[in-house]
């Protein structure tokens, strides 16, 4: 930063905190030895000139993001001569990614959500120590049904519109899983053996 342009900043600061330059920085603080909490210190770096791609609206001599029909601001840039192909796909690829892993957390939660709805129905059968851990592993199978089968459906709900027959199979598969673990939990509690009390013989 030189000296024109210090001089230049200082006349144009209208802020409150003290303002000097220092190692070609600026510094709002009331010591720049001493920085305390609350303190700023603003630096810049040139950019080389170089090429670059741009996914975005020409206003004049600038860009701006363009606003999509679907309601997001689209601005891209990345380095070098990129095709506008390549771009998107990277942008379609990391969208992609991004709602699986959303997807995955909703279910995630959803399924913690359940079991938590659940959990006193194992309370209340722990006073039969066998009674409590098998309404437990129960609850588990179903708060995990419930979210299979209430995160499918908000799915294709949301995909409906734009994509009926992708929300239909979402459906379907949420359906065909959510049966899956019902009759699988089923199965498991069929096949665990229940506790036969002890029998003696007093003397």
């Amino acid at each position: 930063m030189s000296a024109s342009q210090s001089a230049a900043i200082k006349a144009a600061y209208t802020g409150t905190k003290p303002l000097s330059i220092l190692d070609g920085k600026i510094y709002l603080g009331s010591d720049n030895t001493t920085p305390a909490l609350g303190d700023y210190r603003i630096g810049y770096e040139l950019a080389p000139l170089g090429v670059v791609s741009i996914v975005a609206r020409q206003a004049g001599s600038r860009f701006e993001p363009y606003q999509t029909q679907a309601g997001d601001a689209l601005l891209m840039v990345d380095t070098g001569s990129v095709p506008a192909d390549k771009m998107f796909a990277e942008a379609v690829s990391a969208n992609t990614l991004i709602t699986w892993l959303l997807r995955v957390a909703g279910l995630l939660l959803l399924t913690i959500g359940f079991a938590l709805f659940l959990s006193p129905i194992g309370v209340i059968l722990d006073v039969i120590p066998f009674l409590g851990s098998m309404a437990r592993m129960g609850t588990g199978i179903i708060a995990f049904f419930l979210a299979i089968l209430v995160g499918a459906t908000t799915i294709a709900i949301a995909w409906f519109w734009y994509r009926p027959v992708l929300a239909a199979a979402i459906l379907a598969v949420g359906v065909v899983a959510a049966a899956a673990v019902y009759y699988l939990g089923r199965s498991r509690g069929a096949a665990t053996p229940m506790a036969a009390p002890s029998t003696g013989i007093a003397t």
